[in-house]
């Protein structure tokens, strides 16, 4: 993995943003591999966009 240089910069936050890479590529991975075993269905981006705005919305109100 590569090491980050620092100028002075805050060390927490670079830990913070490969934290959250990793654990972005393993629930990419998670995913991918539900997928393909047949767990999850296609769908179009339209669907998936308007899934999560109804998410936010539902958020929101509570």
């Amino acid at each position: 993995m590569l090491k980050p240089t620092f100028a002075g910069g805050d060390r927490s936050l670079v830990k913070s943003t490969f934290g959250s890479r990793d654990e972005i590529a393993r629930d990419a991975q998670e995913s991918i591999a539900q997928f393909k075993a047949g767990k999850l269905k296609p769908q179009s981006a339209e669907a998936v966009i308007a899934e999560l705005r109804r998410s936010l919305d539902e958020d929101s109100d509570a």
